[in-house]
């Protein structure tokens, strides 16, 4: 690496580190890449690139404009209406914080989390992870491959109604 390289430090999502990693070892690797990726950035003839992340209001009144949009779709009965609503699970611990929901296609959780985003039991996300049902981050559990598998079997928030937690 030359010697005046510079360092650069920054915050992703974690599905976004990866990507960064292999632009990054590329730009090291290919000189014509830096020239490439500018034409790209420039955005020449391309379609709008969403405000940066640092634009919160502006991220925020499209999100508004988008909601008002919605209601007044199901104000006026035109909005499509969902095919399979998800059946609300009152957890069995009223005073319990219920998991965070991940970000579709995204996202990793702690088993704890994981295991209230199913309802059910740490145990029974245990004896998943040691039936080799859930993939691994780490210690985490990566939610978009783990339903997938779960989905499959038809196990947690997947399993059919009236069927007892596995």
């Amino acid at each position: 690496m030359a010697a005046d390289a510079q360092q650069v430090n920054v915050r992703l999502r974690p599905d976004h580190a990866d990507l960064v990693r292999r632009v990054a070892a590329r730009l090291k690797a290919d000189d014509g890449f830096a020239g490439a990726l500018e034409r790209l950035l420039s955005g020449a003839g391309t379609a709008p690139t969403p405000p940066p992340p640092d634009d919160r209001v502006g991220a925020l009144e499209a999100a508004v404009g988008e909601l008002r949009q919605r209601v007044a779709a199901l104000e006026e009965g035109t909005a499509p209406k969902p095919t399979n609503p998800p059946s609300a699970k009152v957890p069995s611990n009223p005073k319990a914080t219920p998991a965070p929901a991940p970000v579709l296609g995204t996202g990793i959780m702690s088993q704890a989390d994981y295991a209230r985003w199913h309802a059910v039991s740490r145990t029974s996300v245990n004896k998943w992870k040691e039936a080799g049902h859930l993939t691994m981050a780490g210690d985490k559990v990566d939610v978009a491959a783990s339903d997938r598998c779960l989905s499959a079997l038809g196990m947690g928030r997947f399993r059919p109604e009236g069927k007892r937690a596995a």
